[in-house]
């Protein structure tokens, strides 16, 4: 699914709350790539959230704002592109707030999560049941809520908050 820069002539510059809620669209079963355009600024909670089979999304590069829960509820999420954002990085497969040192989201490939991450948010990874095992840096110093699902083998390097 590729979300259109414009509508009616104006540029789309955000993605309000469930604007593509996966169980109200007749595709969600079968999406399993969405491409947002550049002209995107801002993405709001639960904006791209229950697509059974997305595996790729395509982040904006002039992203300024993520909510942490924008994309709930993608439990085959294997890639996270976004490309020259001053904000967000993508690091062995997960999402990056690099000035927070906040990991947002993981995904079902990132399985380290890179050295200098201090935070992991909440349900960052609690969508993925096939995830078995992840490595946490001791750079760590904070876990969000429910960040893991409870199956996860969790790796701790020593002095680490987990």
């Amino acid at each position: 699914m590729i979300i259109p820069s414009q509508l009616n002539g104006l540029d789309v510059i955000g993605l309000n709350t469930k604007s593509f809620y996966g169980y109200n669209s007749n595709n969600h079963n079968i999406t399993k790539k969405i491409v947002i355009p550049n002209t995107v600024k801002d993405i709001e909670g639960l904006a791209i959230s229950n697509y059974n089979y997305l595996e790729e999304i395509y982040l904006p590069s002039q992203l300024e704002a993520l909510n942490p829960s924008a994309l709930i509820g993608c439990p085959k999420l294997k890639h996270i592109y976004i490309s020259d954002n001053p904000r967000y990085k993508v690091i062995n497969d997960a999402l990056i707030d690099v000035k927070t040192n906040t990991l947002i989201k993981g995904t079902l490939n990132s399985t380290n999560i890179p050295d200098g991450i201090t935070v992991i948010e909440a349900r960052a990874f609690c969508d993925y049941k096939l995830l078995k095992e992840i490595y946490i840096p001791s750079s760590v110093k904070s876990i969000g809520s429910g960040a893991f699902d409870e199956r996860t083998i969790i790796h701790c390097e020593k002095d680490s908050y987990a």
